[in-house]
């Protein structure tokens, strides 16, 4: 009896050494298999993703760089005077020296991440990163940019459509995917700027992490009198994600992995208590896409409200 447990033993031991190895080399491939997928899809997207450089200075204003005929939205381009200090009242301090944002060397006063939407130089990204913006610029991978007027903005959906003023060549749309489709556990990318990473040379950082919830609700309460002003991730059309979505990284892209666009990174769709390694993405869904659509013609996105209160 004792030899008879002592051979299966021993076959079990055997059998094990023959199975790791083979175990760890079909692990190995799995890694390898997703690093691959990870990588095809960065190179094939990350052209289409620019760093949103922003300026809020009013000097541009005492430098006479405002567009005269008043538009909204139209902030056009700017280039350094040649004599700067003779135009001001006063000379400009080091620190408001540096406002031609198309110089890689000028760190902007803030910053955000856009997608291109359209070749014609159509870029999208959240409203709360152009707002009040006095000038734009967008680089993209390798250093090409412009700089870029507000197209369209929209505040209650906080998305934002800019218009290059410079022609681009080769810019490439992402494709749209349907984020209904999504599934929570599913593995995904995301590429953006945080941080203003690609201020110099256009380059975006990737990372990539898991869909942790759908449908989540962004927690900021709006009186009821602000009823048509509320924000819409306020009404449970998140993407949660596992991963922190940084300063700078608002607009950027959430991919599947086969490289379909489900999302736009929001930095702001958090709130202050909530687990520091979550983060956000509005999804891109039939309801944003319209909203999109809209923007991308230029128009004002307009939104049904049923007049209905208590008394």
């Amino acid at each position: 009896m004792l030899k008879n447990v002592a051979l299966m033993f021993f076959l079990a031991c055997s059998s094990l050494l023959l199975i790791v190895p083979n175990s760890h080399a079909f692990e190995e491939n799995i890694i390898g298999q997703l690093e691959n997928a990870v990588k095809k899809v960065v190179a094939s997207a990350e052209s289409s993703v620019g760093c949103i450089l922003v300026s809020r200075s009013p000097v541009y204003k005492e430098l006479g760089a405002i567009p005269l005929d008043n538009i909204p939205g139209k902030l056009g381009g700017f280039v350094p005077p040649a004599e700067p200090q003779k135009r001001l009242r006063k000379p400009l301090d080091k620190s408001k020296s540096s406002l031609d944002l198309s110089d890689p060397e000028t760190f902007p006063d803030s910053f955000g991440t856009g997608v291109v939407v359209d070749p014609s130089g159509l870029i999208l990204t959240m409203a709360h990163v152009v707002k009040d913006a006095v000038k734009v610029y967008v680089r993209f991978p390798g250093g090409k940019g412009s700089y870029a007027d507000i197209h369209a903005l929209d505040g209650r959906s906080d998305l934002a459509v800019l218009r290059l003023i410079e022609k681009i060549p080769d810019l490439k749309p992402l494709k749209f995917g349907d984020a209904s489709n999504l599934k929570k556990g599913q593995f995904l990318i995301h590429i953006s700027n945080p941080y203003a990473s690609g201020f110099y040379d256009g380059s975006p950082s990737v990372g990539w992490g898991m869909l942790s919830n759908l449908r989540r609700k962004w927690n900021n309460q709006t009186a009821e009198a602000d009823r048509t002003q509320v924000p819409l991730y306020q009404y449970g059309t998140l993407l949660q994600l596992n991963t922190v979505v940084k300063p700078g990284a608002s607009g950027g892209a959430l991919l599947t992995m086969d490289g379909s666009w489900v999302g736009i990174l929001s930095s702001i769709a958090g709130w202050p208590g909530a687990d520091s390694s979550e983060g956000y993405a509005v999804p891109l869904d039939i309801n944003h896409r319209k909203i999109i659509e809209v923007l991308c013609k230029g128009e004002e996105v307009e939104y049904g409200f049923l007049g209905v209160q208590m008394a």
